[in-house]
């Protein structure tokens, strides 16, 4: 499975479950989501320090959703959670992209490597005398 980097795209009201103070809240990401973009997306929330996310961290749904805590109204309403999630989704993205970044340089260089061996190899095994 490639690396995808998501973006949050809407809310599903019928899929959360809330009453006239709070609820969970799903939010649609529109990609499927990996294990290594969880861990970033877990640890960005963690890091984001936002109150909302204090006692209830955001989770991840089937890969592809943000199950949320967040108020109807007041300090922790859907708009801030919103905010903090695609802050956190920020993070995880560009968190993840440098590492892919890293692993693609560092997979160039391994087969660069090898290709030069092997041009090596084969100068040598050209020159060599089988009579």
């Amino acid at each position: 499975m490639s690396v995808q980097f998501p973006k949050v795209i809407d809310i599903d009201l019928a899929k959360s479950t809330y009453d006239e103070h709070h609820g969970n809240f799903y939010f649609k990401l529109d990609k499927q989501v990996e294990e290594r973009w969880k861990q970033h997306f877990r640890d960005a929330c963690q890091q984001e320090g936002a109150d909302c996310f204090y006692t209830n961290q955001p989770t991840i749904n089937e890969n592809e959703w943000v199950v949320a805590y967040a108020e109807i109204e007041g300090e922790n309403d859907l708009k801030t959670v919103l905010y903090h999630i695609k802050h956190a989704v920020a993070v995880a993205n560009q968190e993840l992209r440098e590492i892919v970044d890293a692993e693609k340089a560092e997979e160039a260089k391994k087969k660069a490597a090898r290709n030069e061996l092997e041009q090596k190899v084969k100068r040598i095994a050209g020159g060599l005398d089988f009579n």
